[in-house]
């Protein structure tokens, strides 16, 4: 059976580009970006750990701000994220100055317009989203639609932390791979109502941010 390599760009192919160019930057920009977005949830106290010691603490980063938004008070797994908290266990981040927190957050669409209210506040000139991969481009192309509509341009990087997808979540007591189909669901869903960011205009940023600075001294 022959299968064409172009086709008329269809709803799968859509989606497939943004898995695809949402992970295709260096990850050491996590290093090199302004501020850090982590998009919390699910339990996974890890979303914040990770982050906060390898790359806000480390010694060569350029991270300015530390950005963590709080998620569903719903959720059994809740945490009140509050700099108090994040100073204790299972946090113990050291360095406060320069973190930013909210605890009251509902949904993906909150974190993203509250991230976006940060950098325009903070003048933040670039920015890594951070959460666990089965969720990151969901987080990722909600900031980016957030951000059109606050209509502000900086380079917006995605950068998942580091955990296995037979791995499991807290809060649902599965594994990352059971969790990605209703992540592409949403996706799907949230884009027709605006809430992520269209394919036209994904398409549009990732070939503008891959002509900046911060990406091209990266390769």
């Amino acid at each position: 059976m022959k299968i064409e390599r172009l086709h008329e760009r269809g709803e799968s192919g859509e989606l497939a580009s943004l898995f695809a160019f949402s992970l295709t930057l260096p990850q050491k920009l996590a290093y090199e970006v302004d501020a850090l977005c982590t998009f919390t949830g699910q339990g996974e106290d890890v979303r914040v750990i990770q982050p906060s010691k390898e790359y806000w603490e480390s010694k060569i980063t350029k991270n300015r701000f530390f950005l963590v938004p709080g998620y569903h008070n719903n959720e059994k797994t809740w945490r009140e994220l509050t700099l108090e908290a994040l100073s204790k266990k299972p946090f113990e981040i050291k360095r406060l100055d320069g973190v930013y927190v909210d605890p009251h957050f509902t949904t993906t669409k909150d974190q993203a317009q509250w991230a976006v209210k940060k950098i325009d506040e903070l003048a933040i000139t670039s920015c890594g989203i951070i959460s666990s991969p089965f969720h990151l481009v969901r987080a990722y192309t909600t900031a980016l639609a957030s951000m059109y509509k606050a209509d502000i341009r900086i380079p917006i990087i995605p950068i998942p932390i580091h955990v296995p997808p037979n791995g499991v979540i807290p809060e649902t007591g599965v594994s990352a791979w059971d969790m990605l189909q209703g992540e592409m669901e949403r996706i799907t869903a949230y884009q027709k109502k605006g809430d992520v960011i269209s394919y036209e205009k994904f398409r549009e940023y990732i070939d503008w941010l891959w002509q900046q600075p911060i990406i091209k001294k990266s390769l």
